[in-house]
């Protein structure tokens, strides 16, 4: 009987004083796996994706995402025929020029309700796919404008980057895998509607300089996101220029101007730079009071008010032919329109 006891002892204590580390349970699992997941899975969904993998936390992260994508797409072909009329106009500059190239983009993402349109997924896609035109275009020094479409094939296939972390991926997938998701979180239907992007290298001799400038107009959250959202490019010509560009107080006002010109784009019915034939029209912005930049501007045309600009700040006062600065190309987008 004594000999019994004993001969049991160490085998208890193995038990009692064992190494081996306690399973989880199910409930502490669930945990981790939504503090990897997100706070978007819940409960029963991340309990799920763990049984179905044998509480196997790498496994049920890639079984949530395949089910989260299987389940988008098929709210996505539901939701496919709805109409999309409500929206953003989102812009991105990641290079404003002057000095340098310019590189930006105009982007137009549609959805069904003003409701989802102010959600702040919705404005973080869209200043992604903004961002990520911008990224991708290329260049094209011999087409006859630098404000050019975007093939939304080409952008619904990229890689989708973030505008948050740039060069860092913002997605899994391409920008139709996130459209797609974002159709399963809102629940409505989603629609990449257009896309322009500005490209250009910077201009030789020195003398010569571009600027780009974007405005939106009825703000949602994000300043560079509205209702109606413009995208313009400046140009500007002096001898004195490489000089003046390295000056702050000139940058600030370059930038205040560029600024009132996009906002007078916007502000009125602008559909031209110049008027044709040099008739009187009032969507011909150089016939425009340049009311949008107040103060000296109020009552002033915008093309006076260039030139007199210019000639303030030393551009125009050395007798350099076509010197100052001039809006080349603009482009003006309504959502819906």
């Amino acid at each position: 009987m004594f000999s019994l006891a004993a001969r049991s002892a160490p085998r208890l204590s193995l038990r009692l004083y064992s190494t081996a580390p306690p399973k989880q349970s199910l409930k502490d699992l669930v945990a981790t796996l939504r503090n990897h997941a997100g706070p978007d899975v819940s409960p029963t969904q991340a309990a799920q994706a763990l049984l179905a993998t044998d509480r196997d936390i790498p496994a049920a992260l890639k079984w949530l995402e395949t089910n989260r994508a299987e389940a988008a797409a098929k709210k996505a072909a539901k939701v496919a025929d709805r109409t999309t009329a409500q929206g953003l106009v989102g812009a991105a500059v990641l290079a404003r020029g002057a000095p340098g190239g310019v590189r930006a983009a105009l982007v137009e993402l549609n959805c069904e309700t003003d409701f989802v349109a102010r959600n702040a997924l919705f404005g973080a896609l869209l200043a992604d796919i903004a961002h990520t035109a911008a990224f991708l275009a290329e260049p094209a020094p011999s087409a006859p404008s630098l404000v050019r479409p975007f093939a939304l094939d080409a952008l619904r296939a990229a890689p989708l980057l973030s505008a948050r972390t740039p060069g860092a991926p913002a997605h899994a997938g391409t920008v139709a895998d996130a459209l797609r998701t974002l159709v399963g979180q809102v629940g409505e239907n989603i629609a990449l509607r257009r896309a322009a992007t500005l490209t250009a290298d910077a201009l030789r001799p020195p003398e010569l300089a571009l600027r780009a400038s974007a405005r939106v107009h009825q703000s949602v959250g994000d300043p560079l996101q509205g209702r109606i959202g413009s995208l313009a490019l400046l140009a500007l010509k002096a001898p004195a220029l490489p000089v003046l560009l390295r000056e702050d107080g000139f940058q600030a006002d370059l930038e205040k101007l560029a600024g009132a010109l996009g906002r007078q784009i916007i502000g009125f019915p602008t559909t031209a730079i110049r008027a044709p034939g040099g008739a009187e029209d009032e969507g011909a912005l150089y016939a425009q009071p340049f009311e949008m930049y107040g103060g000296e501007g109020s009552g002033v045309l915008v093309a006076a008010f260039l030139k007199k600009w210019a000639h303030e700040r030393g551009m125009a006062d050395q007798g350099e032919e076509g010197a100052g600065v001039e809006v080349v190309e603009f482009a003006k987008w309504t959502v819906g329109e």
